[in-house]
Protein backbone atom coordinates (compact mmCIF):
# COMPACT_ATOMS: atom_id res chain seq x y z
CA UNK A 1 0.00 0.00 0.00
CA UNK A 2 1.26 3.44 -0.94
CA UNK A 3 1.19 6.17 1.69
CA UNK A 4 2.29 9.35 -0.05
CA UNK A 5 0.70 12.77 0.14
CA UNK A 6 0.98 13.26 -3.64
CA UNK A 7 -0.15 9.85 -4.94
CA UNK A 8 -3.28 7.82 -4.25
CA UNK A 9 -3.31 4.03 -4.20
CA UNK A 10 -5.43 4.00 -7.36
CA UNK A 11 -2.98 6.32 -9.15
CA UNK A 12 -0.08 4.14 -8.01
CA UNK A 13 -1.73 0.98 -9.35
CA UNK A 14 -2.45 2.61 -12.72
CA UNK A 15 1.04 4.11 -12.96
CA UNK A 16 2.52 0.70 -12.17
CA UNK A 17 0.49 -0.92 -14.98
CA UNK A 18 1.60 1.73 -17.46
CA UNK A 19 5.21 1.53 -16.26
CA UNK A 20 5.27 -2.22 -16.90
CA UNK A 21 4.57 -1.60 -20.59
CA UNK A 22 6.94 1.36 -20.88
CA UNK A 23 9.87 -0.33 -19.14
CA UNK A 24 9.44 -3.55 -21.14
CA UNK A 25 9.58 -1.61 -24.42
CA UNK A 26 12.53 0.45 -23.20
CA UNK A 27 14.41 -2.66 -22.02
CA UNK A 28 13.89 -4.40 -25.36
CA UNK A 29 14.86 -1.43 -27.55
CA UNK A 30 18.56 -0.67 -27.10
CA UNK A 31 18.21 2.21 -29.57
CA UNK A 32 16.26 4.17 -26.93
CA UNK A 33 19.59 4.93 -25.26
CA UNK A 34 20.25 4.99 -21.52
CA UNK A 35 17.16 6.90 -20.43
CA UNK A 36 13.59 7.51 -21.55
CA UNK A 37 11.07 9.99 -20.10
CA UNK A 38 7.37 9.34 -20.73
CA UNK A 39 4.51 11.54 -19.60
CA UNK A 40 1.35 9.67 -18.59
CA UNK A 41 -2.09 10.86 -17.60
CA UNK A 42 -4.17 9.29 -14.85
CA UNK A 43 -7.57 10.90 -14.51
CA UNK A 44 -6.96 14.63 -14.64
CA UNK A 45 -3.38 14.42 -13.31
CA UNK A 46 -0.09 14.08 -15.15
CA UNK A 47 3.04 12.16 -14.15
CA UNK A 48 6.46 11.46 -15.65
CA UNK A 49 7.91 7.96 -15.77
CA UNK A 50 11.69 7.94 -15.98
CA UNK A 51 13.13 4.67 -17.30
CA UNK A 52 16.89 4.47 -17.03
CA UNK A 53 19.63 1.91 -17.19
CA UNK A 54 21.89 1.88 -14.15
CA UNK A 55 25.50 1.92 -15.32
CA UNK A 56 26.83 -0.10 -12.40
CA UNK A 57 29.27 -2.19 -14.45
CA UNK A 58 31.02 0.76 -16.09
CA UNK A 59 30.85 -0.39 -19.68
CA UNK A 60 29.02 0.73 -22.77
CA UNK A 61 25.80 -1.27 -22.98
CA UNK A 62 25.62 -0.82 -26.75
CA UNK A 63 28.77 -2.95 -27.11
CA UNK A 64 26.65 -5.97 -26.20
CA UNK A 65 23.58 -5.19 -28.32
CA UNK A 66 21.37 -5.75 -25.26
CA UNK A 67 21.00 -4.13 -21.88
CA UNK A 68 23.38 -5.62 -19.29
CA UNK A 69 22.54 -3.48 -16.24
CA UNK A 70 19.37 -3.10 -14.17
CA UNK A 71 16.70 -0.83 -15.64
CA UNK A 72 14.52 1.20 -13.29
CA UNK A 73 11.18 2.97 -13.70
CA UNK A 74 10.60 5.92 -11.36
CA UNK A 75 7.40 7.98 -11.12
CA UNK A 76 7.41 11.75 -10.61
CA UNK A 77 4.39 14.04 -10.27
CA UNK A 78 4.02 16.80 -12.83
CA UNK A 79 3.05 20.30 -11.74
CA UNK A 80 2.05 23.45 -13.61
CA UNK A 81 4.69 26.12 -13.94
CA UNK A 82 2.54 29.21 -13.60
CA UNK A 83 5.30 31.54 -14.81
CA UNK A 84 5.95 29.64 -18.03
CA UNK A 85 2.48 28.13 -18.50
CA UNK A 86 3.44 24.51 -19.04
CA UNK A 87 3.89 21.30 -17.06
CA UNK A 88 7.19 20.50 -15.36
CA UNK A 89 8.52 17.55 -13.39
CA UNK A 90 8.40 17.89 -9.61
CA UNK A 91 11.93 16.72 -8.82
CA UNK A 92 11.33 16.78 -5.06
CA UNK A 93 8.92 13.83 -5.04
CA UNK A 94 9.26 10.42 -6.64
CA UNK A 95 8.77 6.71 -6.12
CA UNK A 96 10.54 3.77 -7.76
CA UNK A 97 7.88 1.66 -9.44
CA UNK A 98 9.87 -1.34 -10.62
CA UNK A 99 13.22 -2.70 -11.74
CA UNK A 100 14.27 -5.22 -14.38
CA UNK A 101 17.51 -6.87 -13.34
CA UNK A 102 20.42 -6.80 -15.76
CA UNK A 103 22.00 -9.75 -17.51
CA UNK A 104 25.45 -9.37 -16.01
Amino acid sequence: MVNLDWLTEEEYQEAYKQAQVIIAEFYADIDEGEQLWTEIQIGDRFFDIDCWECDENDYNFSDFGTRQNPVHATLYPVIWDDEEGYRVTDWDRCIRLLTIEGKS
